[in-house]
């Protein structure tokens, strides 16, 4: 997800962030990865055994970045000071349906770049994004990612639900606590990240695995006038090898300012 605002907006600097309901604090170590100019994080937590986890790992992350724990319960108003990024990972399905409106509002009053929330990639995680997403898009919020457009969620409209995929790497121990064989798992999650300046963005999204064939490409898209399905034929030459290295969440086609 961080990677996505890299890539749309590689410009932009990004030197704090906040993390509303930072677990052990693992968004910065992904942040920090993503803008090396990252220099003071917020990370603001419920559960003592949650905060304690994440001073200890950050004991041994970069000197350089100053971090801050606070211990925070989000329903209760958010005090701290505006922050270039904000993000919101697998919290908004812990806390009560009524609270998410004004959670996210708060968040974003917070976010003096960019507002990412990520959420599992179920139904019900996808339900809790489609939402939020409406509701920035109500309230006049760009949306940077992943979505193309502004209009009603194609995806939704067909009873299907958008998430996407990243590979994660199991140790022996993960294998075992998790009873799993392979070195690796795909994490499935739903995002949507809010930008404070409108930026041109892909025209379609690649929202299911391109099927690749033999001298063809089939790729699902997200794109202003709906889900289409589209074929890419070898002798589309640079397309046709485009659509080869192309990947299920990736972009596609000419940017749109929508």
């Amino acid at each position: 997800v961080l990677e996505e605002i890299k890539h749309l907006a590689a410009d932009v600097e990004i030197a704090s962030m906040l993390d509303l309901g930072a677990g052990p604090g693992t968004a910065l170590f992904a942040a920090k990865e993503t803008f090396p100019e990252l220099g003071y994080a917020t990370l603001l937590e419920s559960d003592p055994s949650w905060l304690k986890m994440g001073e200890r790992l950050a004991e041994h992350f970069d000197p350089a970045i100053e971090v801050t724990w606070t211990q925070s319960d989000l329903r209760r108003p958010l005090m701290v000071e505006e922050h270039d990024l904000v993000i919101m990972s697998y919290v908004l399905g812990e806390l009560p349906q009524g609270a998410i409106e004004s959670i996210v509002r708060s968040a974003w009053k917070l976010a003096r770049k960019f507002l990412v929330i990520v959420e599992p990639g179920t139904t019900r995680g996808f339900a809790t994004i489609n939402e939020v997403r409406s509701t920035l898009i109500a309230a006049g919020i760009a949306i940077l990612a992943p979505c193309p457009h502004h209009n009603v969620c194609p995806m939704a409209v067909a009873g299907d639900w958008c998430h996407f995929a990243q590979r994660v790497e199991r140790t022996s121990l993960h294998r075992q606590l998790k009873g799993g064989e392979l070195g690796f798992e795909d994490e499935k999650f739903s995002y949507v990240v809010a930008a404070r300046e409108p930026r041109s963005t892909p025209a379609a999204r690649i929202v299911r695995h391109p099927r690749k064939h033999s001298g063809h490409v089939q790729l699902t898209l997200c794109t202003a006038e709906g889900l289409k399905q589209t074929t890419v034929t070898k002798s589309q030459k640079s397309l046709y090898r485009e659509a080869r290295k192309a990947g299920w969440g990736d972009g596609w086609g000419v940017p749109s300012t929508e």
